[in-house]
């Protein structure tokens, strides 16, 4: 049989080969299944063939197909990145961001390929997407948004001020959109000055992200970015009219299937509900699909081609973080209690005679916990990268509620409420405190990259001055205990 098939192949290569599935029990022993032992993060394609239906009655579906695609990392990567996966259009490429030294860059695979290629001029890059076309994938790198063909090339710097965007979608009528700050921006594809398509009211705490637009190329797809405790909401945004529409539905990152189909997040899992264009109102309940998709904070690491393939990192629910302490033994312990209501933690922050932590949590809380008494205090609603001061009394952290990221500060005891620290039109973020009292600070400079600054004098800006601001990007710094030295 098998000598027949091969010359049958040989003989008419273009014709469509028949599938024949593996049955359950002996015959499926090991020794017959390919011994692939895959290392690091992988990426799961499938095909959904319980929405994509095929066009004429009488064709027989396509079996579901599944594969691992290894992607190393060089673990600089963190929860809430942003998306880390994508698929083109016609389900041909797929694109991830990973890297096996010190510096992430993006990667491309064909389908029909074996291997995956790195993509030149990506280093640095993230949060990939394609184009409507699958010709070009943009990214997002220090000094901006920029665009790379998928057959190679130089890339091309298309945008700046994407520091860190809720959600981005290249939108079939040549605009890339995208969430800034609680805001709905669009710019073209070719470049240009970025537009505000619905600004956020100075009143209103509500902020929009994930957009998505829709066949009809005037309706936008949005949801508020979810903080911990809370879920986010789906909206419609008319493009014309500026008319939001709620959706009157939980639920973050929606993207609209050729199905008539809505696929957002819902309670930490991936579902889908009937949605009508017309009448721009979803005519069902939410079915969870893929279980084992990673909803990441206010993103879904899953993409969507046309033909119904799905790409996605996989969450694997016994390696959620956790934080725990090593001794010079090897022995660990964990460093919190399992009942606390904690997901995603970063930047943990253990204060100066070790007895409280700070950390961020989810979707941007800054939470201190008490290591005696395991008790936590919510610091701020909003803020990352929290730095406790010399003395221990405050903490400085950054925060996403203006134009840019901006330092606020706050006393341990909470009896002030947190004013803002340093307010510029770029980004900024808290490095490291010393102990001689000099606040560390990173710059982001549109155009060229990170830079660290040096704070002597909270109370007079004009001790703010240069620390490093070489050609390469500089970030990630921590002080010496003595605060002699720099890393």
């Amino acid at each position: 049989e098998a000598r027949i098939a091969i010359e049958d192949a040989i003989a008419d290569p273009h014709r469509d080969a028949a599938v024949v599935p593996v049955t359950e029990g002996a015959s499926s022993s090991p020794r017959r299944l390919l011994p692939w032992v895959v290392a690091g993060l992988a990426v799961v394609l499938a095909l959904v063939g319980f929405l994509w239906q095929p066009a004429s009655g009488s064709a027989v579906p396509e079996p579901t197909r599944r594969f691992v695609i290894q992607v190393d990392t060089s673990g600089t990567a963190r929860q809430g990145d942003g998306i880390a996966v994508a698929i083109s259009s016609d389900g041909r490429h797929v694109v991830t961001r990973g890297g096996a030294g010190t510096d992430d860059m993006l990667y491309l695979r064909a389908i029909d390929e074996f291997e995956q290629h790195p993509i030149e001029g990506t280093i640095g890059g993230r949060q990939p997407f394609f184009s409507p076309d699958g010709r070009w994938i943009a990214f997002l790198e220090s000094s901006g948004l920029s665009k790379v063909r998928v057959i190679g090339g130089p890339s091309i710097k298309i945008g700046d001020g994407f520091a860190s965007p809720d959600g981005l979608d290249w939108g079939a009528d040549g605009f890339i959109y995208y969430g800034k700050q609680g805001e709905l921006w669009r710019l073209e594809e070719d470049g240009g000055e970025a537009e505000l398509v619905l600004a956020r009211r100075a009143d209103d705490r509500q902020r929009l992200g994930s957009p998505f637009l829709l066949p009809d190329r005037r309706t936008l797809l949005c949801s508020t970015v979810a903080v911990p405790g809370a879920s986010g909401q789906l909206f419609a945004l008319d493009l014309e009219t500026k008319e939001l529409k709620d959706l009157e539905m939980p639920g973050i990152d929606p993207r609209y299937l050729p199905t008539g189909h809505l696929l957002f997040a819902h309670s930490e899992r991936v579902v889908v509900a009937p949605f009508d264009l017309e009448s721009m109102e979803l005519t069902g309940g939410p079915v969870p699909v893929h279980p084992r998709a990673w909803v990441d904070q206010n993103q879904i690491q899953l993409d969507i081609s046309d033909d119904g393939t799905v790409v996605y990192f996989p969450l694997n629910r016994g390696e959620l973080q956790s934080l725990v302490t090593v001794d010079l033994d090897g022995k660990v312990e964990p460093l919190l209690p399992d009942d606390l209501p904690f997901t995603a933690i970063n930047d943990p922050r253990i204060s100066r005679n070790g007895r409280r932590l700070l950390i961020s949590v989810g979707g941007g809380a800054i939470w201190m916990v008490d290591l005696d008494t395991r008790t936590p205090t919510l610091m701020s609603e909003s803020g990352f990268y929290p730095q406790w001061s010399p003395d221990g009394s405050e903490i400085v952290y950054g925060s996403v509620r203006g134009t840019s990221f901006d330092l606020y500060r706050r006393p341990v005891d909470l009896s002030r409420p947190e004013e803002i620290l340093l307010d510029a039109d770029h980004n900024l973020r808290s490095g490291d405190w010393t102990v001689q009292g000099d606040l560390i600070v990173r710059e982001e400079i549109p155009g060229k990259g990170m830079d660290l600054r040096t704070w002597s004098d909270l109370d007079d800006e004009s001790t703010l001055v240069n620390l490093l601001d070489g050609p390469d990007d500089e970030l990630a710094p921590v002080v010496s205990r003595d605060g002699h030295w720099l890393a």
